[in-house]
């Protein structure tokens, strides 16, 4: 990777073409596409990733990533505190064998504090090894992450991968066409709020371990499997969200899941609504949504139940 000798408090402007990996180790820098010039495009075929993070008070604007075996963007350790990754495109990465078992378009890991990752798209990163997980997002041991306004489209396993986080929003953005989950929230206290979660081949919404996770005005549309599975014993707060069109269930408890579960919108799901807790017929609404689009889009008619409940993401 190049190592960018830059000082301080500078902020680079990057034009348009192709580049090879770059290492960020000087803190309070601004690296941003060059405005006018096209997209600055990182190839990292190769090469174990293609933007490696190592300093605080970062900025990453505007870039392409693709080719990388394990990541397309790392930010790894504690060292990383106050980076944003915003309005980048990370795709066709992870997908080489390595050291760890799981890859990812962008990788947050080891205590990396007061990340943001907005306004980005994280697609096609696939791994066919046997044992492999790869995500568009992995969160693990971050502390306070913000992901926000993203699309995550056709990532092998999860669109997003929280593990053993803390302060972790997660907030208007779109899952779509994702493999094993659309997210799992595993081990991580966090808030999943005002996303559209469809079409994933297995759970929308995955939710486990032993700490407490909201899931709050979702909309989570044909999942093959079940909308949203909560296990284990923390409290799982399910509220105000649009489950329909499920392969399976709408929502699922396992045995010794704390769950709170009110005010959702059930539909169309294959073999109910609900399976492991008794679902409480007050409060919540069972209609159609009535969705003007059946594409990953939540806008809904002027006279859909879940506008006048308050239902489902916007």
């Amino acid at each position: 990777a190049v190592e960018l000798a830059i000082p301080s408090g500078a902020l680079i402007e990057v034009a348009g073409g192709t580049y090879g990996p770059l290492l960020l180790n000087r803190d309070n820098v601004s690296l941003r596409a060059w405005p006018g010039t096209g997209r600055p495009i990182i190839d990292a075929t190769g090469r174990a990733a293609g933007i490696t993070a190592r300093a605080a008070n970062l900025l990453v604007d505007g870039f392409e990533v693709f080719g990388g075996g394990e990541h397309g963007i790392t930010i790894n350790g504690a060292r990383n505190q106050g980076v944003t990754v915003r309005r980048v495109e990370v795709r066709e990465c992870g997908f080489a064998d390595g050291m760890f078992n799981n890859h990812s378009g962008l990788m947050v890991n080891n205590d990396a504090t007061d990340v943001v990752i907005e306004d980005s798209v994280f697609r096609d990163n696939v791994t066919t090894i046997a044992g492999r997980i790869c995500s568009g997002l992995h969160v693990n041991s971050g502390i306070r992450v913000l992901v926000r306004g993203n699309e995550l489209r056709g990532n092998s396993q999860h669109g997003l991968f929280l593990a053993i986080s803390s302060d972790v929003v997660v907030e208007s953005n779109v899952f779509v066409d994702n493999g094993q989950s659309g997210a799992r929230l595993a081990e991580t206290d966090a808030v999943f709020r005002n996303n559209v979660v469809c079409d994933t081949e297995g759970i929308g919404v995955e939710m486990l371990g032993d700490r407490p996770i909201r899931v709050a005005s979702n909309t989570i549309l044909r999942s093959a499997q079940s909308a949203v599975v909560a296990l284990e014993d923390s409290e799982k707060r399910v509220e105000s969200n649009i489950l329909a069109f499920s392969g399976e269930f709408g929502l699922v408890a396992g045995d010794d899941a704390d769950l709170v579960a009110d005010a959702n919108l059930y539909f169309e799901n294959a073999m109910g609504d609900a399976s492991g807790f008794a679902l409480d017929s007050e409060g919540n609404v069972f209609a159609d949504p009535l969705l003007l689009s059946d594409r990953c889009d939540p806008s809904l008619a002027e006279a859909s139940p879940a506008l006048a409940a308050d239902i489902g993401a916007r």
